[in-house]
């Protein structure tokens, strides 16, 4: 009869061994689930940041736009005022410095 005993003690710690190692593997199965949701959660949080940050940014354009459009506008007509200007300088005195023409006026 003692045997008999020691072959069920033996399955029972063949059992208790296979159980360990069945909830061994579930627990590396969870961590590593735990890992992928933190990782998928840190994804998904960058993503709205990213959103708001590129939201705010159009805002930001927008608001900029028609301030960046004058002054724009206003440095080429400044530029186009001093052009016209020059010219006018230059068609009035025809070379009287120096004999100096500018391509604006064109040759007399």
């Amino acid at each position: 009869m003692p045997p008999k005993k020691k072959v069920d003690s033996e399955r029972d710690v063949k059992k208790f061994i296979a159980e360990e190692d069945r909830l061994r593997a579930a627990k590396s199965h969870d961590r590593g689930l735990a890992n992928i949701s933190r990782v998928t959660e840190w994804h998904e949080g960058k993503q709205k940041g990213d959103f708001a940050e590129d939201a705010k940014r159009s805002k930001s354009f927008i608001r900029e736009e028609p301030g960046k459009r004058k002054r724009r506008r206003k440095t080429s007509n400044v530029t186009r005022l001093l052009q016209e200007d020059e010219e006018d300088k230059c068609c009035i005195f025809r070379g009287g410095r120096a004999g100096v023409q500018s391509k604006a006026c064109g040759s007399p």
